[in-house]
């Protein structure tokens, strides 16, 4: 009687401290994400006003990262000692999401962008220029602070992943929060959707830190697609929890 009474309790008991180990992951999480707001900001003042670059030479050698750098073009671990947000942050590191551990765990062979502790940077627009179209320095040519209409709505830095292949078996590390649509070619009157990246880990909810500071838990909105590179479309988007926050629009990456 005693054994099932306290059975009993551990089945209602569970679900509560699981849920309360989630809420001190995602408190975690948020910590980490305005430590790379405020690093980012205090580049800013030491660049004129510029932010990091996300991805400073993608369009030629391709391995340079704003969470470090790497040997090759397309694998090789980053050195986070060479990032450009290295000497703002004040723990010297950039810390991993303690709910991303779940999704990912060997490192070693995901190597993709691994080192970004499963946070991705709004590369379109802050760490770069790609709202302009393709061209020769959209790469390391990045916004300044003067040209962010709206800091407490636009998104710096989010939970973020990829899937590594598909049918795939895990969420590994990605480094850009990209928008629901592809900008450059947005504006040409097109609707080209690239992959989701930001993850919604936190009992289905991302954390997003804003380019004023703020950290904010942000839910998913719907991924209406049903084609994808991932093999699956909409449905296998969902099972791995990417997609982008509601509404589904640009203004979190100040691309409207």
């Amino acid at each position: 009687m005693v054994i099932a009474i306290i059975s009993i309790l551990a089945s209602i008991l569970m679900p509560v401290f699981a849920q309360a180990r989630e809420k001190a992951r995602q408190a975690s999480c948020a910590s980490n994400l305005r430590q790379l707001a405020l690093a980012n900001q205090q580049y800013s003042q030491d660049y004129d006003g510029h932010f990091c670059p996300g991805a400073q030479n993608m369009m030629s050698a391709n391995n340079r990262r704003w969470h470090g750098v790497r040997s090759g073009s397309f694998s090789g671990q980053f050195d986070p000692t060479a990032g450009p947000l290295w000497p703002y942050l004040g723990s010297g590191e950039i810390k991993e999401c303690p709910s991303f551990r779940d999704y990912t765990r060997d490192q070693n062979s995901n190597a993709f962008e691994a080192g970004c502790g499963g946070y991705g940077y709004n590369n379109e627009f802050i760490g770069g220029s790609y709202w302009q179209g393709w061209g020769p320095d959209v790469d390391s040519t990045t916004a300044h602070d003067a040209a962010v209409a709206d800091p407490s709505g636009t998104l710096m830095f989010a939970d973020t992943a990829f899937l590594q292949f598909y049918p795939s078996t895990m969420a590994i590390e990605y480094s850009f929060a990209e928008p629901p649509y592809w900008s450059s070619v947005y504006y040409l009157g097109y609707l080209m959707r690239p992959e989701p990246s930001v993850h919604f880990r936190h009992a289905g909810h991302a954390n997003v830190a804003f380019m004023d500071g703020h950290v904010k838990a942000l839910p998913r909105g719907v991924v209406k697609e049903s084609g994808s590179i991932y093999g699956g479309g909409a449905e296998v988007v969902a099972k791995f929890g990417l997609g982008w926050p509601a509404p589904d629009d640009l203004s979190l990456w100040d691309l409207e």
